[in-house]
């Protein structure tokens, strides 16, 4: 496997799991969207739009898993 590829697929599954990641750092330390989206284009690599990323919160919000 080439190294690109390798890196599409850790971004392709970061993508699929987003929130479950999100909720890991939510949970490490209190953070605002700004924060989470940068948190998320740092450690894992993927560039996150607030247009994704605010409903992905109002979704576990609604879930109960964000107060």
């Amino acid at each position: 496997m080439t190294e690109n590829f390798q890196k599409e697929i850790v971004q392709r599954i970061t993508k699929n799991l987003l929130d479950i990641q999100i909720l890991k750092l939510i949970n490490t330390e209190p953070m605002w969207g700004y924060k989470i989206k940068k948190e998320v284009e740092t450690r894992f690599g993927v560039k996150l739009r607030h247009g994704a990323l605010y409903p992905l919160l109002n979704s576990l919000e609604q879930k109960g898993f964000l107060t």
